[in-house]
């Protein structure tokens, strides 16, 4: 099966190169738990952004701070990931890709563009620029 594999280089028609990011909605009141709960797996909160964890790219936010990341988005239940986000080697290319296609392109509080969940069977998928 390596061999198959081996050298050969998928590419999405959307431009998506990796998962970097993985968000995680909880309730407002079960916060300190959840963070709690997922410094235990992934390590302390690290580099400035209270909510992202050193060994693992997971933010979580709160039901009421979900809509400053994600305009417009509700989670279906809590706890839940609500998005991933994914890296992009044109950010461009891909917001045409996604527009000739007919998916619906919003922006997130981080300025990024992301398709709702509602268009993306339940999680939304932030597209991120490479760096």
């Amino acid at each position: 099966m390596e061999a198959l594999h081996h050298g050969r280089r998928h590419h999405h028609p959307n431009g998506a190169t990796g998962l970097v990011e993985c968000v995680m909605c909880g309730a407002d009141e079960a916060l300190p738990a959840l963070m709690r709960r997922y410094a235990t797996y992934f390590g302390q909160a690290c580099g400035g952004r209270p909510h992202v964890f050193d060994r693992a790219d997971v933010t979580v936010v709160t039901a009421s701070t979900l809509g400053d990341l994600l305009p417009g988005e509700q989670p279906a239940a809590l706890p839940a990931f609500v998005a991933c986000t994914v890296s992009v080697r044109d950010i461009t290319a891909t917001r045409q890709h996604l527009r000739d296609n007919d998916v619906p392109v919003s922006v997130t509080g981080r300025q990024e563009i992301f398709v709702p969940a509602g268009a993306a069977s339940g999680t939304a998928i932030i597209f991120r620029q490479e760096e």
